[in-house]
């Protein structure tokens, strides 16, 4: 009996670039999916997500779209987006969702890391369920990060700041 070794990490990496460079999506042949006909249907919704986004009218937002689903959960969550970072790289990719059984990331050149880091808890749920990775991009894509708040903050910062300036001016006598 012969143990075949597993391959090392930037290996997987490797194949994964390579994959995703041939192709929109890439899925593990084994991995758990809710969608009926396994790993090939689950490839070929998340296929037709891509489709969706080329035509929507999210698609300069997004970009070319590339979305891998893996085994490998790693052993946290910036492990999985340091993966997808390279994969952002080694790909024309302008965005990259990336899960493995349980997490999710995904990173961009034109999306905010706001604006995805904002719509996580859609694309962490998204795992088995390929109409919830469109939801997501569909979000993220829409979001505008909430500039009011910050607008009325530096006004008051200001206006603060200017109460405090005139009140510690010494008072001098007039003549």
């Amino acid at each position: 009996m012969t143990d075949t070794p597993n391959p090392a990490p930037s290996d997987d990496v490797a194949q994964l670039i390579a994959s995703l460079n041939d192709a929109p999506v890439f899925v593990a042949e084994d991995f758990p999916t809710e969608v009926e006909s396994g790993s090939a249907g689950l490839s070929k919704s998340l296929n037709d997500v891509v489709e969706a986004t080329e035509r929507g009218e999210s698609a300069s937002k997004i970009g070319t779209l590339k979305i891998g689903y893996i085994n490998q959960d790693g052993e946290r969550h910036n492990s999985l987006r340091d993966v997808a970072q390279k994969v952002l790289d080694g790909t024309d990719a302008d965005t990259v969702i990336l899960k493995s059984p349980s997490q999710a990331t995904a990173v961009s050149e034109n999306l905010s890391r706001y604006a995805i880091e904002s719509n996580y808890k859609v694309l962490s749920g998204a795992n088995s369920h390929p109409e919830v990775t469109q939801e997501f991009l569909n979000q993220a894509a829409g979001y505008e990060t909430p500039t009011g708040l910050a607008n009325v903050g530096v006004f008051l910062a200001v206006a603060v700041a200017a109460v405090i300036a005139s009140l510690s001016k010494p008072w001098t006598k007039q003549k």
